[in-house]
């Protein structure tokens, strides 16, 4: 069975103000120094899932991912939400998507903004 990676981006820029905004939510942010969040979250899923990786995001923001994203994930793995509706209802829509294209999965689901820094314990399969 196939193992797809899945990282929820659709934030609106709340949590972090004044660092984050609506103009540049907290998933484009570079916190450690590094890369941004949602690259950092991509490169994690990565060693997991391989090339398996899509990003669930807002209509607003699925330009500017696609446009942060375009050298780790194919502009067809970014999943605009028809609409805002939060945690669980971005998970579904990105199980819709991936059961409809490829059957049965594993999903491995992660937030684009976790600052994980021990990054060789974050193996999970």
């Amino acid at each position: 069975m196939e193992v797809f990676g899945v990282i929820m981006a659709g934030g609106s820029g709340t949590r972090f103000w004044p660092l984050s905004t609506k103009a540049k939510p907290k998933q484009f942010l570079n916190l450690s120094g590094n890369n941004i969040l949602i690259n950092e979250a991509i490169e994690r899923l990565q060693a997991i899932c391989k090339q398996n990786i899509y990003v669930v995001t807002s209509q607003c923001l699925g330009q500017k991912i696609k446009d942060c994203c375009k050298e780790r994930i194919t502009q067809s793995k970014v999943l605009l939400e028809p609409m805002q509706k939060n945690t669980a209802i971005s998970i579904c829509y990105a199980a819709f998507k991936i059961i409809k294209k490829y059957g049965d999965a594993v999903m491995v689901i992660t937030p684009s903004d976790a600052y994980i820094k021990e990054q060789k314990k974050f193996k999970i399969i």
